[in-house]
């Protein structure tokens, strides 16, 4: 018989679509420590911002706001936030950047230990486009199309999808076991904003993908550089195809930045107070 306390829980939005909040971190955090009952009649509300507008101003009860996404907290209606915000509102805000959901960012830190000799012979194609959401940084479709015209990039989300019959790769495990197959990963995050980094460019890591990231302006206090194609280095966005194109036909160069570690001692200290 279970010892753990029993309390009833509300997952609005995406969290709630499909059992979407079984891969939520916060509801495996909470799961570890609790048992979780779902209910419409909660005691606590776990809202992204991803719902119906104000959704969860309809329960009385205590209100989380938990999201990756690029979104500040109303405390007039949230009681708590858990966002990637840098800011400080004592106990009732915690910072929680994306990149680190579901433990990614340790299995990133690990990419560079033990790769296989044979790990080019793996990669069946050049590169991976995986993205459901057009409403972002034009960049993002910019380069799709710009390293698309160079060689085929798999395009396995719903949108620009260009796969077989049009199928999608699900989301995480579908994903993660597509991107091992892929030399390379357009990890852009859907804007640029101090601190709002997603998993894009963790999953990429983790997977052995080299990332083609461009994102948060202060994501190279976080990741090393040597380790994935920064695009705020380059003039534009031709001399990153260029950058690509290099470690495409340079085995050695391509190997020796998949064997670079992606961590800087400010990605330790975020997963040291992630987890």
């Amino acid at each position: 018989m279970s010892t753990k306390k029993t309390i009833k829980v509300k997952f609005l939005g995406t969290y709630n679509q499909n059992g979407g909040y079984i891969h939520n971190t916060l509801y495996q955090i909470l799961n570890e420590h609790y048992d979780l009952q779902l209910c419409d009649d909660p005691d606590y509300v776990i809202a992204t911002p991803l719902d119906k507008p104000f959704n969860y101003c309809n329960y009385d009860c205590i209100r989380i706001l938990f999201t990756g996404e690029n979104f500040a907290p109303d405390f007039n209606v949230f009681d708590y936030a858990i966002t990637s915000d840098n800011i400080q509102f004592g106990d009732r805000f915690y910072r929680f950047q994306q990149f680190n959901s579901s433990g990614w960012a340790i299995e990133a830190s690990k990419k560079h230990l033990d790769v296989p000799d044979d790990l080019l012979e793996q990669k069946k194609y050049f590169c991976d486009f995986i993205y459901k959401n057009s409403q972002g940084q034009p960049a993002r479709e910019q380069m799709f199309h710009k390293l698309n015209a160079y060689k085929r990039v798999e395009s396995g989300g719903t949108w620009l999808n260009n796969m077989p019959e049009g199928r999608v790769i699900g989301w995480p495990v579908e994903k993660q076991d597509f991107q091992k197959l892929c030399k390379f990963t357009i990890a852009f995050d859907s804007m640029r904003y101090p601190g709002f980094i997603t998993e894009k460019i963790t999953n990429a890591f983790m997977n052995r993908t080299i990332p083609i990231y461009l994102g948060a302006p202060d994501a190279d206090q976080i990741f090393n550089t040597k380790a994935y194609i920064n695009c705020a280095e380059y003039s534009n966005l031709d001399e990153v195809v260029e950058r690509v194109k290099y470690l495409d036909t340079h085995d050695d160069a391509y190997m020796e930045m998949l064997y670079y570690t992606a961590s800087l001692n400010s990605m330790k200290d975020s997963i040291k107070k992630n987890f």
